[in-house]
C-alpha cells in the first residue's frame, strides 16, 4: 500500500477518501544531487513515521545549540533554513496562484534569533494560494522550541521509502561550512550522495507553530 505522508493525507480526507494522481513531482532546492524520479520504485517498501520531537540536552540549554563541531545541530551553528518547494499527492495549483501547496521556507538566524519566512496560504483548492512573508524575532520560549526540534534529529536508520509526500530539507551553516539534510522518507534516492535524516518534521512543525501571519 502506497504511504501518501502528511499532505497526502489531508488531501485524500478534503476530497472524501477518493483521490487520483496529479503528476505532481517532488522537488528539492537545487544541488549536485540530480532531479528526484517522478515514482518511486513500486517494490519499496512503505516508510516509516518519520515524526517525533526528539529530546533536549538540558546541560547544553544555555548555548542554544547542541551536536558538538560535526553534529546535525553543531555548537557552533550560525544560520538553519528549513525549506520545501511542496507538491507532492495535491492537486495543481489554481490559475493565478503565487506558490505550491505546502511550499514553505524558514531561515533562522542563531545569534539574533531573527526568523525570515515564507509560506503558502490556502483558502480552498479553487482560490488561487498565496505566498506570505515576514520577518520576526523570536522570544527564548519559541527559539527554545526550534532548538529542540533540532536537537531531535538523527541520522537515517531505516531502509524503507515513500511516496507522494512532499520533500523536506534542512541546511545548517557554521562559520565555515554549510550542510543539506533530507527528510529520510526519501532516503532510498540516491543516498550515495546525500545525508538522509530522521524526524524533520518535527523541525517544520516548530516554525509552523511560530510563524505570525498577518
Amino acid at each position: 500500500m502506497k504511504k501518501y505522508g502528511w499532505l497526502g493525507l489531508v488531501i485524500l480526507g478534503a476530497c472524501g477518501g477518493t483521490a487520483s494522481s496529479v503528476g505532481v513531482e517532488p522537488t528539492v532546492p537545487n544541488d549536485d544531487a540530480g532531479t528526484l524520479p517522478t515514482t518511486p520504485d513500486a517494490s519499496v517498501p512503505d516508510a516509516k513515521n518519520d515524526a517525533g520531537d526528539g529530546g533536549v540536552d538540558a546541560s547544553k540549554a544555555d548555548t542554544g545549540v547542541d551536536g558538538g563541531e560535526g553534529g546535525i545541530w553543531p555548537a557552533n551553528a550560525t544560520e538553519v533554513v528549513a525549506e520545501t518547494a511542496g507538491g507532492g499527492f495535491v492537486p495543481p495549483s489554481p490559475p493565478g496562484s503565487e506558490c505550491n501547496f505546502g511550499q514553505q521556507k524558514y531561515s533562522l538566524a542563531v545569534p539574533t534569533k531573527v526568523l525570515t519566512f515564507e509560506k503558502c496560504i490556502t483558502d480552498g483548492f479553487d482560490i488561487p494560494y498565496k505566498l506570505a512573508k515576514g520577518t520576526q524575532t523570536l522570544t527564548a520560549a519559541e527559539f527554545a522550541s526550534v532548538d529542540k526540534a533540532m536537537k531531535g534529529l538523527a541520522p537515517a536508520t531505516g531502509t524503507a521509502c515513500g511516496a507522494d509526500k512532499p520533500v523536506l530539507t534542512i541546511t545548517v551553516k557554521t562559520p565555515t561550512a554549510s550542510k543539506l539534510y533530507y527528510d529520510s522518507f526519501y532516503q532510498c534516492i540516491d543516498p550515495a550522495t546525500r545525508t538522509y535524516v530522521d524526524h524533520i518534521d518535527g523541525v517544520f512543525s516548530a516554525f509552523n507553530a511560530i510563524v505570525k501571519l498577518k
